[in-house]
């Protein structure tokens, strides 16, 4: 009995230096206080670099979009036959002079794009006067029509799906979208997108 008391006492001592060993030791209230300022400052100082950066991103985006409009100088015109870019009219004028004007549009959106940093629906393919909209699979639609009522019909559809591309662009921005189904429709909603990136605060 002596022998197996004394053996239980040894036991129970090694039990409690070993919980003791293993036993983690309390944190310094005055240590984690600190820590907890240098987070938050380092967190403050972080907040303040991100909202600079995107400050800086909006003004250099306000700036490309400002020229890119004084580039392709959309003209407003009261009918459809006197919308021009880059002084090229999109109705109303010979099928190459509407092709390439179309084509210059194409380019503007495919740089509106980029300015929104956001994907086109449909991908646009510039070849200057031989521009096209990629379909939903993966099929082209022309922007140019030489001759033929189906190819005045192919045109119409890339028209429409150029047409869809900016109106995503203002949805992006938070602007509510106008309907481009026409040639000058879709020089009135480049517009617009146009001025709406240069206005936005928006910025990625």
């Amino acid at each position: 009995a002596a022998e197996r008391a004394r053996l239980l006492e040894q036991a129970s001592l090694v039990l409690a230096l070993t919980s003791h060993a293993h036993r983690p030791p309390l944190p310094d209230p005055s240590a984690v206080q600190q820590h907890v300022h240098q987070q938050a400052r380092r967190l403050r100082q972080e907040r303040i670099i991100t909202e600079d950066v995107r400050a800086m991103l909006a003004a250099a985006r306000a700036r490309a979009a400002r020229q890119l409009t004084e580039l392709m100088d959309i003209e407003i015109g009261v009918t459809a036959d006197g919308w021009r870019i880059c002084g090229m009219r999109v109705a109303g004028c010979p099928a190459e002079e509407a092709a390439a004007a179309l084509g210059v549009a194409a380019r503007c959106v495919l740089v509106a794009g980029v300015l929104v940093a956001a994907p086109l629906r449909y991908a646009v393919l510039t070849r200057g006067a031989r521009a096209a909209v990629c379909g939903v699979q993966g099929e082209l639609w022309p922007l140019f029509a030489a001759r033929g009522a189906r190819e005045l019909q192919r045109m119409a559809v890339a028209v429409r799906l150029l047409g869809v591309d900016v109106a995503q662009l203002l949805v992006r921005l938070g602007v509510q979208p106008v309907p481009a189904a026409a040639p000058a429709d879709v020089l009135a909603a480049l517009t617009l997108l146009l001025l709406a990136i240069e206005t936005s605060s928006f910025a990625q």
